[in-house]
């Protein structure tokens, strides 16, 4: 078995990469084989959960860690960050997609949970967490497309599983029956993991039922175009499959996916979404090839065309340079603190509102 990767990569599992344009090669996915089954661990332990279909981008069966309890009925699913590829220098010749090229196994899962630790979703004894009596499902990333795709593509001749949403599909059939008595479930997300937070909104919302699905999407944002290149969304359209895992009747995401939010919302009346960035991401406009006063125009136009109009749906933007917001304790706009302002989303305090510069 191999030992856990060092530590110092934490950094890479919640940031974006600039990363080479590359193409892709349509293939199958995997079949899903997995039973429906309640996952069963020890309460308040982090335990491994393997899944025989699941996989990361090499091809081999991957999982997922769980720290269950019984304080309360309801859990976070949580998605870690880590970079996105789309062609062989990408995927293989850098470290800008996490376990790409090696996987991700129970060894690894110490990186999963100290991960989720650091965005502060497992500190059962701090009463500023709201999320402090939920279970908590880690969710690894290793197949470079950010939780979208559904697609294998080859690139110089080596078959590369971008199948993050499929995954979590396959996780979804166990996580549902695992918590029948849920009130609510909170899809969260970080950097890539945020991207597919709010792409997999629906699809959670859809399999929970009537149970009440929110989503925070941690420095992922859907910019609209201009600012979202043609060029680069439909890149990822190609790479990673990624419109097999849009909504059938969502027709104006198949050309824009800043649509989705708007749709995922709209079909989810009873929820509620937020969505946090910095103004001058750090990370961001490099990987989508925008220039930084670009990237701030973007997220102002996102909020404006798609997150003000939406009665359940609120943001967080900092100003400033930075990538991902949940690991810093103390973070404040304006005078609110990020770690008061998310206590008043799941607490539905009417006085939770967006916060700008």
């Amino acid at each position: 078995m191999r030992s856990p990767r060092p530590l110092r990569r934490l950094a890479i599992a919640i940031s974006l990469a600039p990363l080479a344009l590359g193409c892709g090669e349509e293939a199958a996915p995997p079949a899903a084989t997995a039973p429906e089954a309640r996952i069963t661990a020890v309460p308040e332990q982090w335990t491994w959960v393997p899944f025989d279909d699941a996989f990361c981008a090499d091809g081999n069966p991957t999982g997922l860690a769980v720290n269950l309890t019984d304080r309360s009925p309801n859990a976070v699913i949580f998605l870690m960050g880590g970079g996105a590829c789309w062609d062989y220098p990408s995927c293989y010749e850098s470290t800008r997609a996490t376990y790409v090229d090696e996987g991700f196994v129970e060894s690894d899962m110490p990186f999963l949970t100290i991960a989720t630790t650091a965005v502060g979703l497992a500190s059962r004894d701090d009463p500023s967490n709201p999320f402090r009596n939920d279970s908590v499902i880690a969710v690894p990333y290793c197949t470079g497309d950010a939780f979208t795709g559904s697609r294998t593509s080859t690139y110089d001749g080596r078959p590369t599983s971008h199948v993050g949403h499929a995954n979590v599909m396959a996780y979804l059939r166990r996580i549902v029956p695992t918590f029948p008595e849920a009130e609510r479930i909170t899809l969260i997300g970080v950097s890539a993991g945020g991207i597919g937070a709010a792409f997999n909104w629906w699809h959670v919302q859809q399999a929970f039922g009537d149970v009440r699905v929110d989503v925070i999407d941690d420095s992922g944002p859907a910019l609209p175009a201009p600012y979202l290149k043609p060029e680069l969304e439909q890149t990822w359209r190609d790479s990673w499959g990624l419109d097999e895992g849009l909504p059938p009747a969502c027709t104006e995401c198949k050309d824009a996916l800043d649509a989705l939010i708007t749709w995922s919302a709209e079909q989810s009346p009873n929820s509620r979404g937020a969505l946090l960035s910095y103004t001058a991401d750090s990370v961001l406009p490099s990987f989508m090839g925008i220039s930084d006063p670009e990237f701030t125009a973007g997220l102002d136009a996102l909020a404006a065309q798609r997150l003000e109009g939406l009665p359940q749906v609120r943001y967080f933007f900092a100003e400033g340079s930075g990538h991902v917001l949940m690991p810093i304790p103390d973070l404040e706009q304006g005078g609110v603190r990020l770690w008061d302002w998310l206590p008043q989303m799941v607490s539905d305090d009417p006085a939770w509102s967006s916060v700008h510069p």
